[in-house]
C-alpha cells in the first residue's frame, strides 16, 4: 500500500500538471490576471512561511528594479506585466554604468510556492531546510529576477570590479549584433538600443530564475530541439523558456524549477 504522503505528491502532480497545462493554452493576450492555487494547505502554509522568511532578501537582491519602471508591452509576451527599468552599476575605478532592462520578476510567494510545488514533485515531500537552500540558490544565480529583455550588469568573469555586459531574452543570456558580450565600457546609445530589441547572434545555456540548462530540461523531459547539431543551444531554447516561464506566472508549478531541481536534489 503508498504511503499517505506518496498518495498526496500524486495527487498534487496531478493538479499541478492540470494547472500547468491549462496555462499553456492561454494564449498571452489573454493572459489571467489570477494564479491557479493547487497546494493543499499544508504546503500552502509552508510556501507562505518560506515567502515570508527570504522575501526580504529577495527584495534586496533586485539591483535592476531601479525606481518604478514603467509597463511595455514586448512581442510574445503580450499580457503579462513586463516592466522596463533604467539602472546603474558603479565599477571598483568609481565608474558609473546604465543599461535598460524588461523585467517580468516573480513575488517571494510565487517563487516560494514553484519551490515547494516542485520539491513535492520530484522527491514526494516538503522539507523546509530544501526549501531555503533553493531559495537562496535562485537569490544567488539570480536574485530571483527574470529579464525578458535588455542588459544585466554582472562582475563574475571575471570578478574584478568591474561589470561586464550581458544581453538577455526570455531569461537566457544571448550576444545580440554591435553589443559586446561581456564588454567593459558603457554602453553607447546605439548599443543601448540594440540590447532591448536588436538581432541575436547566439543563445547561451542557462535560463533565469534558477539557472536551468537544456540538458536539465531534456532529461527532465523536455523537448530536444532546444540544442542544434553542435550540442549548442539555438533560438528554440528561448522559446522553450518562455513558454514554460508563462505557463508558470498563473500557476504553483514552473516546469524550469522542476527540471532544475530533478538534476540537482537527491
Amino acid at each position: 500500500m503508498r504511503s499517505t504522503r506518496t498518495l498526496a505528491a500524486a495527487a498534487l502532480m496531478i493538479a499541478l500538471v492540470a494547472a500547468n497545462q491549462l496555462a499553456a493554452v492561454t494564449t498571452p493576450a489573454t493572459a489571467p490576471a489570477t494564479r491557479a492555487t493547487t497546494l493543499p494547505a499544508p504546503y500552502a502554509a509552508a510556501a507562505a512561511d518560506l515567502a515570508r522568511e527570504l522575501g526580504p532578501r529577495l527584495r534586496q537582491s533586485r539591483y535592476m528594479e531601479s525606481g518604478e519602471g514603467r509597463d511595455v508591452v514586448v512581442a510574445g509576451w503580450e499580457g503579462f506585466p513586463t516592466r522596463r527599468y533604467t539602472y546603474s552599476v558603479k565599477d571598483k575605478d568609481g565608474t558609473i554604468k546604465s543599461a535598460d532592462v524588461i523585467l517580468l520578476d516573480p513575488s517571494a510567494e510565487q517563487i516560494a510556492r514553484w519551490i515547494v510545488s516542485a520539491l513535492v514533485e520530484v522527491t514526494g515531500g516538503y522539507d523546509a531546510p530544501r526549501g531555503r537552500e533553493i531559495f537562496r540558490h535562485i537569490l544567488a544565480q539570480s536574485g530571483g529576477q527574470f529579464p525578458v529583455a535588455g542588459v544585466v550588469y554582472e562582475d563574475i568573469l571575471p570578478a574584478d570590479g568591474r561589470n561586464e555586459i550581458y544581453c538577455f531574452r526570455d531569461g537566457v543570456t544571448v550576444a545580440i549584433a554591435g553589443v559586446p558580450h561581456r564588454g567593459t565600457d558603457p554602453l553607447t546609445p546605439q548599443q543601448l538600443a540594440a540590447s532591448v530589441d536588436g538581432k541575436i547572434t547566439r543563445v547561451y545555456t542557462y535560463a533565469r530564475i534558477a539557472s536551468t540548462s537544456p540538458q536539465m530540461w531534456m532529461t527532465a523531459g523536455g523537448s530536444k530541439d532546444v540544442l542544434g547539431a553542435d550540442g549548442k543551444p539555438t533560438e528554440k531554447w528561448l522559446a522553450a523558456v518562455r513558454s514554460a516561464y508563462q505557463a508558470a506566472w498563473t500557476s504553483d508549478r514552473n516546469e524550469l524549477l522542476v527540471a532544475w531541481v530533478r538534476a540537482n536534489v537527491k
